[in-house]
């Protein structure tokens, strides 16, 4: 089956360079006969060709080249600086994962481990004296810091409690003056005064009356002198009443004068509460700052006394691991397929390579023109030329689709030697069971499409009207040799390199002409008609002009 897909393919392609070149030698006809003067083409005489409708393959394939490698492929690395004391497999040996490949002579590393040991011994046992000081000494400086605050802030709160109390204080006193009882007593004491003075006035005045009166009465000298006597002391009353009450009213004046607070004086006290208010922040920040000062210099001494000798100790371990390292183990199971150790050497870098050859996979370079086409889970069929007859099973199962810079596909539908460029890759696992060894070259079989068998005519034999709907010329044999001409529309489906298939009222057998622009439906024609196994199965004879 497979020979004979092989085979009408080569045929199809046989018929393409057929129509190439039929078309070629028309259209020269063609232009010759209309550069002749009174010349006129009829459709016999340009060779007019049509090709019986048949089934064809329109399966498919992507045909490509690579080398067999393994799915799992482990590395042995070191970045020791030993001798290879033991050398247990060779290039090609079959090793179990878990078998012991090589070791190193280890003598030399666990000489300097424990040189090393000792001297980070003596220095870390230093330093810890060293450290233990410089911890006590901050824990010192520390708690004086401590102490310092608590005494700082306790002087600096007692100002500022002070001077916050006086300034209250004088804001009320402003607002107040002198509290209601005192101004109350004040008043009333100024108010007695003036009474006393007008009982006085009230006083002389009547004792003058009375001595007026006297007067125009006939009374002895006693009583005048009486009289008098009553108006002196009435008027010496009325003194000593006026200087009480300017004794009063000036103390009056004063009192009320020192109950109250002019705003200079409040300003100042305002100023001062500012004052004491802000040293009292600033000696909480000055004495924060100092605390933590001292505490970070204390976690400093901590943390130096729990940091490792770093560079000593870096060197340790590393010797450590270098003593773990000694002895290389497999990783897994599979071929020693590189090996860049002998026993005695000193290596460095990669040791050897190990693949599993039970796990293959085969990595396939794309074309850009066929790399759009690829897809995961799509099977393949993987050949060599080492094994004839045999064919491997295979699944797609990573697709690279970047270009890799400079690298080059080749077309193997050609001559198996055209670049292609730029080009894409994939990877195809192969199922297990195959005779296929590491590094053999392979060709592969990529299924693209499984259509299978359809009816299907080359491109040319498609026509487009002005519709753009497709169609194909369709020819019948008549009884003078000649062919009835039938336009008969046509969907086109899928296509491949060569044909595409199309459905309609057509059947396995008709003539479709290759070029229906070529004819005229309904006009008798002339034509050869030519399938896949002769250039011409048969041929009308064209020298007979009647038309």
């Amino acid at each position: 089956m497979e020979e004979a897909k092989k085979t009408k393919k080569k045929r199809s392609k046989k018929i393409w360079v057929i129509g190439i070149v039929v078309i070629a030698v028309v259209a020269i006809f063609i232009f010759v006969k209309l550069k002749s003067p009174g010349s006129s083409v009829e459709y016999g005489e340009i060779g007019v060709e049509a090709v019986p409708l048949a089934m064809q393959d329109m399966s498919e394939t992507i045909n490509v080249t690579g080398k067999v490698e393994s799915q799992n492929v482990w590395l042995a690395t070191t970045d020791l600086t030993a001798k290879v004391k033991d050398l247990n497999v060779a290039l090609g040996d079959r090793v179990q994962e878990g078998d012991v490949l090589l070791s190193f002579d280890e003598s030399d590393v666990a000489e300097q481990a424990t040189e090393l040991e000792k001297s980070i011994s003596t220095a870390r046992e230093q330093s810890r004296t060293q450290n233990e000081s410089a911890i006590s000494n901050a824990e010192m400086a520390l708690s004086q810091a401590q102490r310092s605050q608590k005494d700082s802030i306790a002087t600096a709160q007692e100002g500022y409690e002070a001077a916050k109390k006086a300034y209250q204080e004088g804001k009320k006193k402003k607002k107040e003056g002198l509290p209601k009882s005192e101004k109350l007593k004040l008043d009333n004491e100024l108010n007695a005064a003036k009474k006393a003075v007008e009982s006085a006035q009230v006083a002389l005045v009547r004792a003058q009356l009375a001595y007026q009166d006297g007067l125009d009465k006939d009374l002895s000298m006693s009583e005048s002198i009486d009289l008098a006597q009553a108006v002196k002391d009435a008027q010496d009353g009325v003194v000593s009443a006026e200087n009480a009450l300017k004794q009063t009213q000036a103390a009056y004046k004063e009192t009320m004068k020192n109950g109250s607070i002019t705003d200079d004086e409040l300003e100042k006290l305002k100023t001062a509460y500012e004052a004491a208010k802000r040293n009292l922040e600033n000696t909480k920040l000055s004495t924060a700052d100092a605390i933590t000062s001292a505490e970070n210099s204390l976690d400093t001494a901590r943390a130096s006394a729990d940091e490792p000798m770093s560079e000593s100790d870096t060197q340790l371990s590393k010797l450590q691991r270098q003593l773990n390292q000694m002895t290389i183990y497999a990783g897994q199971s599979g071929v020693v397929t590189q090996l860049n150790v002998s026993k005695g050497s000193i290596p460095n870098g990669t040791l050897l390579k190990i693949e599993d050859d039970s796990a293959l996979k085969v990595n396939v370079s794309i074309s850009e023109k066929d790399i759009v086409k690829i897809k995961e889970g799509m099977k393949a069929t993987i050949t060599s030329n080492a094994l004839p007859g045999e064919e491997v099973e295979g699944t797609i199962t990573q697709v690279i689709n970047f270009a890799s810079a400079g690298a080059t596909a080749t077309d193997p539908s050609a001559d198996g030697s055209v670049s292609s460029g730029s080009n894409y890759s994939a990877n195809i696992v192969l199922e297990p069971g195959s005779h296929l060894l590491l590094g053999m070259s392979v060709k592969v079989n990529i299924a693209v499409s499984s259509e299978g068998e359809n009816l299907a005519v080359s491109y040319d034999s498609i026509g487009y009207d002005e519709n753009g709907d497709t169609y194909v010329m369709r020819a019948t044999e008549r009884k003078d040799g000649k062919y009835d001409i039938e336009k008969v529309p046509v969907t086109v489906g899928i296509s491949n390199d060569y044909y595409s298939v199309i459905e309609g009222d057509v059947s396995e057998g008709d003539l479709i002409i290759m070029n229906p622009y070529m004819v005229t439906e309904g006009q008798p024609t002339e034509l050869s008609v030519i399938d896949g196994n002769s250039e011409i199965l048969y041929e009308t004879d064209t020298s007979d002009s009647e038309g």
